[in-house]
């Protein structure tokens, strides 16, 4: 980055840095997009899924370097050739759907109405941690998650076979479901 940079009129937003070093770069494209970032070091990208759709995503890895081929997600491409993506970082809202598998990101976070289906899959927390709130369901099958796992608000989370390294909490009138899963922080409820 020069010294000063100022983003282009044509990417409709009024953003200028200066005198930064060391600045990351982190993504967040909205459902439906075509984002080109050639070569570039990306510190996260978080996708994020909204409305009514049913969205799918598979084997997206923290630390990968891309190749020119267009990772496509639910109705998003991402142009990533030769950019590295430190941690993916999951969330929805409204009454979205979406279902990830064989996975490693560093954050997943349910808004609204929406759902989460996860399986194999690995949370490590990089970007934050695992939890839903409002009224969203999530569901995890076969998966470990480093950090805490959080549900908020009248949201629903169930874990099935899974291992949580770290807390497990519920607040509010959620629920936080434990089948066959192995906690090595605290399971606790927080009234």
């Amino acid at each position: 980055i020069p010294a000063s940079w100022t983003a282009p009129s044509s990417a409709g937003h009024d953003t200028s840095i200066a005198a930064s070093q060391g600045l990351l770069w982190g993504l967040v494209p909205i459902d439906g997009c075509d984002l080109n970032a050639p070569a570039a070091e990306l510190r996260s990208v978080g996708l994020f899924f909204k409305g009514d759709a049913a969205r799918e995503v598979k084997n997206i890895q923290n630390g990968t370097t891309y190749s020119a081929d267009p990772i496509v997600v639910g109705a998003s491409k991402l142009r990533l050739g030769g950019s590295k993506v430190q941690t993916w970082n999951l969330y929805t809202s409204e009454k979205a759907a979406l279902n990830v598998a064989g996975s490693t990101f560093g954050e997943a976070l349910c808004f609204g109405e929406s759902k989460l289906t996860v399986s194999d899959s690995r949370c490590d927390g990089s970007g934050g941690y695992f939890g839903a709130r409002d009224k969203s369901t999530i569901t995890a099958r076969k998966c470990t998650f480093t950090g805490r796992v959080i549900a908020h608000d009248d949201s629903k989370i169930t874990l099935e076979d899974c291992e949580i390294e770290g807390d497990a909490l519920a607040t509010d009138r959620s629920s936080l479901t434990l089948i066959r899963c192995k906690v090595s922080g605290k399971k606790r409820r927080d009234p």
